[in-house]
């Protein structure tokens, strides 16, 4: 029965579909709601092409991948090596860069080749021998884990595996005829002469690592939306814009943006703590963590307060929704997967925000802070100014919507001024409400009320019980 009342309430007093209400409205109705139609999806069409397109084809730009090779060596397993890269090179193939060693020093042990035509021999040098002396590849997991897995990893591992074949092919035959076929460690050393060892300069264990570089930067960026269009929705119910001074809307604005930012920062970086499943960051590197966050967040605070103010309601959802998808576009990959159009990401202030995490992460790894910082604080420097103008703008707009609502409000009630009759209508009932009120005061008696103070809490509100009262004292009830 409520549904039906609900129902019948919602459909009373309206139109009918062929009423003249829609004589002037059918083609603008149509032509409005067919342009978001096309609108939106030409929007999503550009986006999700520029987002897939970022990682289309990937496999084919493996090479733009460098991997630094350093013979220590001099001998055949560094020969292995530098010819089973030779084979794999190709577009889906890391490129391999060779750089003498005297401009990379080390502190272990040198002359893998000697080490192994040793051990082939039989007796200590062949118990005492280990394979994995003989490649080392060092790598930084947390520089974009994932390609780091699928593209780095399995790639050296296939580097390995050719080098010993390789290795077998142009060394094999004479190592055959030097080996102590009495020694099972000399044939050990035959049959698997080469195998590689790693070094993970930040080990990243965690699951949640597929997350750091994707939605980690994107709530970022949503969370100043949500909380700025709140700001702006409740400054606006308590007329500030319209009624404070620019400076004390700005300064207002400006602790908001700082303390707002500063706190989001902090729950940011703790949720990642917590799911760390590890000691993975020092508190130094939290701490550093959480700056890089906040500095992130007041440019997107910044970039969206001053897309608020200057785009119009209808088309700020286009605006924000293709700002979030250019900067998640360029971190989900390394720039060298990505085509050459997509480097323009080297401007936005998601991609360099990362960059300055990963450095952080890694204590100083793959170090791009002379890149990164410049261009986040440029956002800074560039986003500010353009903030104070919004707010002027807004400012502005909000006091003139203000001006136009109150004369519109004061000529509506000048076109409705009630007539001399009807004022005087009005006085007379009041004035019989009065007396009516009057006389029922007078029934009650006067220990209960005095003239002066009414009922005991305000002269023209009834006194409780008074319906009672007077039925008591009443003549008839005397009777």
């Amino acid at each position: 029965m409520g549904l039906r009342n609900l129902i019948a309430n919602a459909n009373k007093n309206r139109i009918q579909r062929h009423d003249n209400f829609w004589n002037d409205k059918k083609k603008n109705f149509a032509v409005a709601v067919g342009s978001s139609f096309v609108l939106i999806q030409l929007l999503f069409l550009a986006l999700l092409s520029y987002l897939y397109g970022s990682a289309y084809r990937d496999s084919t730009r493996v090479h733009n991948f460098n991997v630094l090779m350093v013979d220590y060596d001099g001998g055949v397993v560094g020969e292995s090596l530098r010819q089973a890269s030779l084979s794999l090179s190709g577009p889906d193939f890391p490129t391999i860069q060779e750089k003498p060693a005297s401009q990379y020093a080390t502190q272990q042990e040198v002359g893998a080749s000697r080490r192994l035509s040793e051990a082939l021999v039989g007796g200590q040098a062949a118990t005492s021998y280990n394979a994995s002396n003989t490649i080392t590849y060092v790598y930084n997991e947390a520089r974009y884990a994932t390609a780091e897995s699928g593209y780095i990893l399995a790639n050296m591992e296939t580097l390995i595996s050719v080098s010993r074949i390789v290795y077998n092919n142009i060394n094999g035959t004479a190592a055959l005829n030097l080996v102590d076929t009495t020694s099972p460690a000399a044939v050990q050393c035959l049959l698997n002469p080469i195998v590689s060892s790693s070094i993970n300069l930040k080990p990243t264990p965690q699951g949640t690592k597929v997350l750091y570089n994707t939605v980690s930067l994107v709530m970022p960026i949503i969370m100043q939306f949500f909380f700025l269009m709140a700001v702006n929705g409740v400054a606006g119910h308590f007329n500030l814009y319209s009624h404070l001074p620019l400076k004390d809307n700005g300064i207002i604005r400006l602790g908001l943006s700082t303390i707002y930012t500063f706190i989001g920062a902090l729950c940011t970086v703790s949720y990642q703590r917590a799911f760390y499943e590890s000691q993975w960051l020092s508190a130094g590197q939290f701490v550093l963590a959480w700056l890089a966050i906040w500095l992130y967040m007041h440019i997107n605070f910044l970039a969206i307060d001053c897309l608020t103010a200057f785009v119009p309601m209808t088309f700020l959802s286009f605006f924000f929704f293709s700002w979030v998808i250019l900067n998640i576009t360029t971190v989900i990959l390394p720039f060298q997967l990505n085509p050459g159009f997509y480097h323009w990401g080297y401007a936005l202030p998601a991609y360099e925000t990362l960059q300055v995490l990963i450095t952080i992460w890694s204590a100083g790894g793959a170090n791009s802070l002379h890149i990164a910082l410049p261009v986040l604080f440029a956002w800074e420097i560039v986003l500010l100014p353009l903030s104070v103008l919004a707010l002027h703008y807004r400012c502005a707009n909000a006091a003139k919507e203000y001006d136009e609502n109150e004369a519109a409000m004061q000529e509506k009630y000048a076109h409705h001024t009630p007539s001399t009759d009807t004022s005087k209508a009005t006085e007379d009932k009041i004035l019989e409400r009065r007396t009516t009120v009057q006389n029922q005061r007078t029934l009650v008696s006067p220990s209960v009320q005095s003239p002066e103070t009414g009922n005991g809490y305000f002269p023209s509100t009834p006194m409780p019980f008074q319906n009672t009262l007077e039925r008591v004292m009443s003549p008839k009830a005397a009777k």
